[in-house]
């Protein structure tokens, strides 16, 4: 018997779960913990504004060729031009941009270069001041290019004497004087307290007759030592004890020229207080420092070896700065007496936004403290001088002992410490208090992996948005990798790593161009830009493509993940695609055994020519109807990647219907002059429901 009513058999309908964003970044927490919008492992990758993961950015032949690397590179912008400045080779010496040589600068140029002296620049009062913490203090004079060495002058040894007029030079009255002798590069010999001047007068200095004829002339009685440039007078006329010392005087006339042999006190000379009191210390050579900040027009100086606790605050001079008392200068010890010594200090803010100076200090316990440092006030009769001091924030905080890795970006002052990479900002729910957080877990594993006794050579910068930090990670005694904290969504931050060696980051903001990041790789120097392909320039200028590899997180079915599906074919939809790239599926099946399908897949290829040369730009490219790209035909820029040579396209890996519960991805491109983005993936399936485990 026919039938004729067959039975209806549903149709199986294929669903899709899919990642259609990368917005949270790399994520490496495990498999099992981190969302489907993150990815797990990435090398030479990033999430670009549309939140798709693309390759990194493209190293290029940048300035000339150094003989060793020896820190930072200084840009200064003076009289129209851009100068670039290193320490190389013994010597500081500068560039512009297209040259093919550095020249050394004139003057008393030397500065020490040895393997592992980091040198660093900082700009104030149109010089160039260079610190490494091993040399004293020596400047570029931006208007010669030449370079001044502070000159060691030696502190008076000569006894002043005074000769009266009006006024007998004797009595119950006594004044006090005393000189030193500054010098070419700022800062004087501080006082030689054996020679302070005790002198018996008539009368009260503050009754001395107003019309000048009364008075005491003090006869210097010596020959200026080398190296000096001019004479500075200091007074008092009552001290703190039986004895005078450096620190009852007080300025009363400086920049007294050599040829001048008195001065001359009619008693209506006043007292600078302003400049400070009297000190023994010889600033005449500079001081050691291997780092600085500006706080307003004021440098700031720190890092010296012999004195780790010592803030220099420099006075500003008609030609450059100073160290004296006498100028304004002042030293400040910085919880000197206690195991915390300044690590870093940089311009931010305190609790209540108004901008200051932020000290970062470590201690030998691996903790650290947080101070914040302003300008006081503090007045004598009608004179009111300023200086500077330092208030607690915080103790027992995260310590760091990168003193190049600290950046103020965007609000926050985020930091390499010693649990993680920290960010110290206000909180919405905390109002005018600055705390610090660690926002690196999501990259944990790999920070973990440097050693405590590297974290010196870490060295941060800012671009763009992002925040770049060169690190030596997976136990390498070099700064191989370079981590990135992506600010474009402040209230989202992500991270991504990139396996780009690099002893040195910076930025440069060019007048007329776009700012970039660069980085030092030993003797060489490279900018950082989007590039057409993935592929790096060499030593010779010649293109090297390099890897790009991605692993998607573990994508459940449910968030139970007891949902098993049938799947069909994994999809990876990929954009700005050129080259060959490889599409891996992996499972785990009902018998516990990993499964992996991979297939390539190839939309023409890039070349690199065999001809090198400094940022040459020239790809050829072979595609499915041998499109060639010419030597007169413009090169793609990053704007132009909808031309015909790269294409968006849905990649498909057909899978064997395995039943499953959870799935990853994986793209990655080998070493051939490959570009792409991969903007979702889909996992193609049949559902199968919940399998229960009957024993």
């Amino acid at each position: 018997m026919a039938v004729d009513r067959p039975v209806q058999i549903k149709q199986q309908t294929i669903t899709s779960t899919d990642a259609v964003s990368f917005s949270a970044g790399l994520d490496e927490r495990g498999d099992y913990n981190i969302p489907i919008n993150s990815y797990s492992y990435g090398r030479n990758a990033w999430v670009n504004n549309a939140n798709n993961i693309v390759k990194r950015l493209t190293k290029k032949r940048w300035l000339p060729d150094t003989v060793g690397f020896n820190g930072e590179i200084a840009k200064v912008y003076y009289n129209g031009h851009l100068y670039f400045f290193i320490a190389d080779a013994g010597k500081v010496k500068y560039c512009e941009e297209n040259a093919t040589s550095w020249t050394n600068c004139g003057g008393s140029n030397t500065i020490t270069t040895t393997a592992g002296v980091i040198t660093t620049f900082m700009r104030t009062n149109d010089i160039l001041l260079c610190m490494n913490g091993i040399d004293n203090l020596r400047y570029i004079d931006l208007a010669t290019l030449n370079m001044t060495v502070f000159t060691s002058v030696v502190q008076p040894t000569s006894t002043l004497t005074a000769t009266a007029t009006g006024i007998t030079a004797s009595g119950a009255f006594k004044t006090y004087y005393a000189i030193t002798y500054s010098s070419d590069g700022g800062g004087d010999t501080g006082i030689n307290e054996a020679k302070i001047l005790t002198q018996a007068v008539s009368k009260s200095r503050s009754t001395w007759k107003s019309d000048g004829t009364e008075y005491l002339t003090i006869a210097f009685n010596d020959t200026p030592p080398a190296g000096a440039t001019g004479r500075i007078v200091w007074g008092a006329v009552a001290i703190a004890g039986t004895t005078p010392v450096a620190s009852d005087l007080m300025k009363m006339s400086d920049k007294i020229p050599l040829a001048t042999t008195s001065f001359s006190d009619n008693g209506s000379v006043p007292f600078d207080i302003t400049a400070g009191v009297g000190t023994t210390v010889n600033t005449t050579a500079g001081v050691k420092a291997s780092a600085g900040t500006m706080a307003g027009d004021t440098p700031v100086l720190y890092g010296n070896p012999d004195s780790p606790y010592d803030l220099y605050f420099a006075g500003i001079t008609d030609t450059g700065i100073s160290f004296s008392p006498g100028d304004g200068a002042q030293t400040m010890p910085l919880n000197k007496g206690t195991d915390y010594y300044p690590t870093s200090v940089v311009g931010f803010r305190n609790n209540q936004n108004v901008p200051s100076l932020f000290s970062i200090s470590s201690s030998v316990d691996g903790i650290g403290k947080q101070d914040i440092i302003s300008q006081k006030t503090i007045t004598y009769g009608n004179q009111a001088k300023q200086y500077w001091d330092y208030e607690s924030l915080n103790t027992g905080a995260n310590a760091v002992y990168a003193k190049y890795g600290v950046v103020n970006y965007l609000g926050k002052l985020i930091f390499p410490g010693s649990n993680g990479v920290n960010s110290i900002d206000t909180k919405a729910q905390i109002q005018n208090v600055l705390s610090q957080s660690i926002i690196s877990n999501q990259i944990a594993n790999t920070y973990a992996s440097i050693k405590n006794a590297n974290f010196d050579k870490i060295v941060g910068t800012a671009w763009n948005n992002y925040v770049l930090m060169t690190v030596p990670s997976q136990r390498y005694n070099y700064n191989n990798q370079i981590i990135i904290y992506d600010l474009v969504n402040i209230d989202a931050p992500k991270w991504a790593i990139w396996d780009l060696p690099a002893d040195w980051i910076g930025t440069v903001s060019p007048p007329n161009q776009a700012s970039f990041p660069y980085i030092r790789q030993g003797n060489k120097i490279y900018k950082l830009v989007e590039g057409f392909v993935a592929q790096d320039e060499d030593t010779a200028g010649v293109p090297v493509p390099f890897t790009v590899d991605v692993r998607g997180s573990l994508m459940p079915f449910s968030n139970g993940r007891n949902h098993f599906v049938a799947a069909v074919q994994g999809v990876f939809y990929v954009t700005d695609w050129v080259g060959t790239v490889y599409c891996e599926v992996s499972y785990i099946n009902q018998k516990g055994r990993v499964k992996t399908k991979t297939k390539s897949f190839t939309n023409g290829s890039v070349i690199a020519p065999s001809q090198g040369g400094w940022g040459n730009p020239r790809l050829m490219y072979n595609g499915f109807k041998n499109r060639l790209i010419g030597w007169s035909t413009p090169m793609p820029v990053a704007s132009e990647n909808s031309s015909s040579l790269k294409i968006s396209k849905r990649l498909r890996v057909k899978l064997p219907n395995p039943v499953v519960n959870e799935v990853n991805f994986r793209i990655y491109s080998n070493s051939d002059g490959t570009s792409f983005g991969l903007k979702s993936f889909s996992i193609e399936k049949v559902d199968v429901g919940v399998i229960g485990d009957i024993i």
